[in-house]
């Protein structure tokens, strides 16, 4: 049985769509060619050979990629109401889903053992999200002195994902024609990871820049056995850096890891992250330019930024609280990507940096991308390259969950 998922596509006032095929509405309409969308409506495909365009579909959210495309979509449309507009909703089976998600997130040439993997856990994420929404309760907290905020999938009210880096990339058929991938998601198919009967909420990430993280560093204040931080390497047994001197040697050093093999892991991206050096990164700032980003990112006024410092760090060195300190004020932010939307114009590459200020500067060395949290895209593609099959790279990941069949 194949699990029907909604996927919300994109919001606005009104969509233009170009319908190849014909679709049949409630009423018993028939609909084909380019039709404007002003009002709730369900079209159902009368066969798998229809797909339908969408123009201007915004892609990569506030990331530095962020760009509109002409994207296309095969299973059923519907156009539902939000409260602050429409929302275009795509109808579609799980397993269609997952190839165009796989090429969406990984370049379809990456080895196929990475493939593989990605299916077993973008299924599982999708699976969990779908059967377990509204469970993430409040994700803000706010008082004087401190602002605790974290982004979960209990926004999305009228789909059960959306189509971005929020939930999982969905960029249509555009991503969904290369064999290898078709090939990773019929030979996994049904598979799912699970710990001691349950459903894993299987997290992945581009670059865990050594050390993976903790559910809890990032999210609400619960914890998984099988998302706990591990050296991103097989049998270094040495104990994770804990004092903030011992995170600074960390994140200034270049330790070797699966992430950290920048030749091998360079054919396993897509085009939007190709190129990128995230293992270890810098972003520098004057303190004008600090000052006026944080004042436009997040609305307070700190006056001028005399001081960023690390509060509580997780265990890959991700800050989840930072204590901004201001001529007018000081608060602590949190968690981990909000840190990451407020000093950055669009999403800092991730929270595990730290700060060296010099005269008129503030310098943030850093260190991977993303939340950190289970499978690191980049090490798990060079496990891949490396000989290790699938069922290993998620064993190295999710500590004790194991692939099983759900579907």
């Amino acid at each position: 049985m194949d699990v029907i998922l909604r996927i919300g596509i994109a919001e606005s006032s009104k969509f233009d769509v170009f319908l190849h095929g014909t679709y049949t509405s409630p009423d018993g309409k028939k609909h084909t060619g380019h039709e404007t969308l002003l009002r709730p409506v369900l079209l159902k495909a009368d066969n798998e050979s229809c797909f339908f365009e969408i123009d201007r579909v915004a892609i990569g959210k506030e990331f530095h990629w962020q760009s509109q495309e002409r994207q296309r979509f095969t299973g059923d449309l519907e156009c539902v109401e939000t409260g602050n507009g429409l929302a275009a909703v795509n109808h579609i089976g799980i397993e269609d889903y997952l190839v165009s998600v796989i090429s969406s997130e990984m370049s379809a040439n990456a080895a196929f053992e990475m493939l593989k993997a990605q299916a077993v856990i973008a299924r599982s994420w999708a699976l969990r999200q779908k059967t377990c929404k509204h469970k993430a309760g409040k994700c803000l907290i706010e008082t004087e002195n401190m602002h605790l905020r974290w982004y979960e999938n209990d926004s999305h009210l009228y789909y059960d994902l959306c189509a971005d880096d929020h939930c999982q990339r969905y960029y249509g058929l555009s991503r969904a024609e290369n064999p290898a991938v078709s090939r990773a998601v019929k030979e996994t198919a049904g598979e799912v990871l699970m710990y001691k009967g349950e459903l894993c909420d299987a997290r992945y990430h581009k670059s865990c820049g050594g050390i993976t993280e903790r559910y809890s560093t990032c999210w609400a204040d619960i914890d998984f056995p099988y998302l706990q931080p591990v050296r991103d390497t097989v049998g270094d047994t040495r104990p994770l850096p804990a004092s903030e001197d011992e995170m600074r040697r960390f994140i200034l050093s270049d330790p070797p890891a699966f992430c950290n093999s920048r030749n091998m892991a360079a054919g396993s991206l897509n085009d939007f992250d190709a190129g990128i050096e995230s293992y270890r990164w810098q972003q520098e700032y004057s303190v004008k330019e600090l000052t006026e980003l944080v004042f436009n990112r997040s609305g307070m006024d700190f006056g001028e930024i005399t001081e960023l410092v690390p509060v509580h760090r997780g265990a890959s060195g991700r800050i989840d609280k930072l204590l901004i300190k201001g001529r007018r004020m000081d608060k602590i932010i949190g968690k981990e990507l909000e840190i990451r939307k407020f000093l950055s114009l669009s999403h800092l590459y991730s929270s595990a940096f730290v700060v060296e200020k010099t005269r008129g500067k503030f310098i943030l060395h850093g260190a991977g991308w993303g939340h950190g949290v289970g499978l690191c895209q980049t090490g798990a593609a060079v496990m891949a390259a490396k000989g290790y099959s699938y069922e290993q790279i998620l064993k190295h990941y999710y500590i004790g969950a194991e692939v099983r069949k759900y579907l």
